[in-house]
């Protein structure tokens, strides 16, 4: 995979469209309900498991692998 301008401008795009749709309108909405343990003990809650399905997905469209 080339890394050029136009992946640059991509992920931008995408890091602000994860942004809008999952992070800003929740900010201070968190309930206790939302958060949950992971299976190495650290806490994560139900929006950052929304924004991390998003990033992986669009970084395994480019070709990047876990």
């Amino acid at each position: 995979m080339i890394i050029d301008n136009n992946f640059f401008k991509d992920t931008h795009l995408i890091f602000k469209q994860v942004s809008k749709k999952f992070i800003l309108p929740n900010i201070g909405k968190l309930n206790k309900s939302d958060v949950s343990d992971k299976s190495d003990s650290s806490k994560v809650t139900k929006f950052d498991l929304l924004v991390e399905d998003e990033l992986v997905k669009y970084f395994n469209k480019c070709n990047f692998n876990n």
